[in-house]
């Protein structure tokens, strides 16, 4: 089942089963190969509660695995100042990210995010964040700030993060150590001129119950 150009669906990361967080997003493109996704200021997304409470660089921290035990509400919280588009692969541990600046649409930098990959769920599509990321600046693909990745090492040490995950992640590592050369989107067409079109849907989350249907998606 492939989802309509426009339709929104929620892209979600889930713990034991249950939704940790969602974004939002229009489907610019879904196919078998590739699927690419929108999200834009006003986004209404969903995170936990416990979550919501940190400061962005607290967000972050080592300390967020232990936040996972336990229960927690979802609470919308709205994206800001900037536009994303998100490339994401078949069976790939990452998604590539492109940012543009909320007024002027600036290519502002590509971005790795390391997750698990995709499996199509009723809403949309559960790929959990793993918190590595990679930034590159939009003038230079070659120069690299890795992101979080303290965090991400506890994730592993903590159990958060599988050595399942791990193996994967280090593999996907090595595949995009020159990115100039990846044969996938967005890399092997422009997209810095491309826009939504008017009379899109509102980004809010799908219905849903706080579960992603029968499980059938791999959670921590």
């Amino acid at each position: 089942m492939f989802f309509t150009q426009s339709s929104v669906v929620a892209v979600t990361g889930t713990i034991r089963g249950r939704i940790w967080w969602a974004d939002p997003m229009n489907v610019v493109r879904d196919s078998g190969e590739l699927t690419v996704l929108y999200l834009g200021p006003g986004a209404r997304c969903q995170m936990p509660d416990r979550i919501a409470e940190l400061s962005p660089l607290q967000r972050h921290s080592p300390a967020t695995w232990a936040l996972q035990a336990g229960d927690w509400a979802l609470v919308e919280q709205p994206w800001h100042s900037t536009h994303v588009l998100t490339f994401m692969y078949p069976h790939k541990y990452f998604a590539i990210r492109m940012f543009f600046a909320e007024r002027d649409w600036r290519h502002l930098c590509w971005y790795v995010n390391f997750q698990r990959p995709y499996v199509r769920t009723a809403i949309g599509f559960e790929a959990l964040d793993l918190a590595l990321d990679i930034v590159m600046p939009a003038h230079d693909i070659n120069a690299r700030i890795v992101k979080d990745e303290e965090q991400y090492l506890a994730g592993v040490e903590q159990g958060g993060i599988s050595s399942e995950d791990a193996a994967a992640v280090a593999l996907a590592r090595s595949e995009l150590v020159d990115l100039n050369t990846l044969p996938l989107e967005p890399f092997v067409s422009d997209w810095c001129s491309w826009r939504p079109p008017e009379g899109w849907a509102a980004q809010i989350v799908p219905p849903h119950d706080g579960t992603i249907g029968d499980g059938s998606p791999r959670v921590a």
